[in-house]
């Protein structure tokens, strides 16, 4: 290595160690990299890169998953090291105090497509990288809490450090110090306590906050609504109790509200009805009460509303057929009354309508043979009565299709559109589609398949 500078052998030797230490050795499907967060996964690359710590080649053509399928280098113009980027690899161990001095390091990706099973700490060191914007560190085992000296780290933008072992409090002087963070995602971790009022230090520049699956207890802080560049923002799956602050209302921005699998009570609230920029509210798992609110119509970029699980009466609105881009829309395991309202059949685009374990009564709307595009229907557990409509039977293509009646005596209220209405239609879709029809008692559902 005589003729390599002295930034170069150290460039090296900070690969060498994070290599070891990640067991390198040990990485699996590094020719065609897991992409469990995409759709698709990237071409494959015209030739096979140099493996790691070869002697003749260039650190900056080791192997990266940055460089898959496109023309990019993981290093500056000048050689020097700006991303660690290595997504869907069987990644184990600690991380290197080491890679601190690489200190041109703008990005830090690594996606295990397992999670390490090797727990470690973030090492201390890291502070110096001062001109990280990324560091993505999803599932790689980390314990303890992010530390006070990352206050260094002025020029992130994002920061994803879900599903670790971090605890204790959720940090506070770290998002008064990060002046251009926008992407914040914590959430699979272990942080308790209440979410710190601090929080609104982020007004001006937080886009995503997700908190989701932790331990987080009491009552929302109102200062949450003084994010108001705020496009998603994920509580579900914490304890948080009480009703959701009113000054969420100036979100006007957001559009992903994810406040499932908690403990808040009282009506859904009306303040909810100016997010008109809404695409997902999700209120499932909670203690809510009253009726189904008209308001709610009100959003009408909806494509994901789940209502279900809570503790909501009254009759589902006729409002809710004017929420024409409504793809999946959950009410079931309520208290729900009264006849299944026709305006539901306006929701063509619905892909999954679940109304089971309620005490729905009456004929199905013929109204419902206009959602072509349902994938999932589930009816069951109400006191539905009456044939299956006809109407119905141009839903052949349904991937599952709710049984409608799977008690003919009643019992656990059950629903009394007689078995052998459903088991007609059935039939001529048997004949029409030459599909074949099997029974999943446990999950009171019928799936036609090819």
């Amino acid at each position: 290595m005589d003729y390599y500078s002295s930034w170069r052998k150290t460039q090296r030797f900070a690969l060498a160690v994070f290599y070891y230490s990640l067991q390198g050795p040990h990485w699996h499907q590094q020719d065609q990299p897991i992409f469990p967060n995409s759709k698709t996964q990237p071409p494959p690359p015209q030739q096979k890169q140099p493996s790691w710590l070869s002697y003749f080649t260039h650190e900056c053509t080791w192997y990266s998953t940055l460089a898959i399928g496109h023309d990019i280098s993981v290093c500056w113009d000048n050689g020097r090291y700006r991303s660690l980027h290595l997504h869907g690899l069987t990644i184990n161990g600690t991380l290197p105090s080491e890679v601190a001095l690489l200190t041109d390091l703008q990005t830090v990706e690594l996606l295990p497509v397992v999670k390490n099973k090797a727990y470690g700490k973030l090492p201390i060191e890291w502070s110096l990288l001062t001109r990280l914007e990324t560091v993505q560190l999803s599932g790689m085992a980390l314990v303890g809490r992010l530390l006070d000296e990352l206050t260094s780290w002025t020029a992130l933008q994002h920061l994803d450090m879900s599903y670790n072992y971090l605890d204790w409090a959720v940090p506070v002087d770290l998002w008064i110090e990060w002046p251009v963070i926008h992407h914040v995602n914590l959430q699979s971790n272990h942080y308790t306590g209440k979410i710190p009022s601090s929080i609104q230090h982020l007004h001006d520049r937080v886009t995503m906050l997700d908190l989701s699956r932790n331990d987080l207890t009491g009552d929302m802080p109102h200062e949450l609504g003084q994010l108001t560049l705020l496009t998603s923002l994920r509580l579900d799956g914490n304890e948080l109790a009480g009703k959701p602050p009113a000054s969420l209302q100036q979100l006007s921005q957001l559009q992903e509200l994810m406040l499932d699998h908690n403990h808040f009570e009282g009506d859904i609230p009306l303040h909810l009805k100016y997010l008109t920029e809404l695409r997902v509210l999700h209120l499932h798992d909670n203690a809510f009460r009253g009726v189904i609110p008209t308001f709610l119509a009100e959003l009408t970029n909806l494509r994901s509303l789940k209502l279900s699980e809570n503790s909501l009466n009254g009759r589902i609105p006729v409002a809710l057929g004017e929420l024409t881009t409504l793809q999946i829309l959950f009410l079931h395991s309520n208290h729900l009354q009264g006849e299944i309202c026709s305006e539901i059949g306006q929701l063509t685009r619905l892909e999954e309508l679940f109304l089971w374990k309620n005490s729905l009564e009456g004929p199905l709307p013929t109204e419902l043979g206009a959602l072509t595009n349902l994938l999932i229907f589930d009816a069951s557990v109400n006191k539905l009565s009456g044939a299956l409509p006809s109407e119905m039977a141009q839903l052949w293509n349904f991937p599952y299709f709710a049984t409608l009646l799977m008690d003919p005596s009643h019992r656990n209220g059950g629903s009394r559109l007689l078995w052998k209405s459903f088991t007609s239609i059935a039939t001529r879709l048997l004949a029409a589609s030459k599909v074949a029809l099997s029974r999943n008692e446990s999950r009171r559902v019928y799936r036609l398949r090819q």
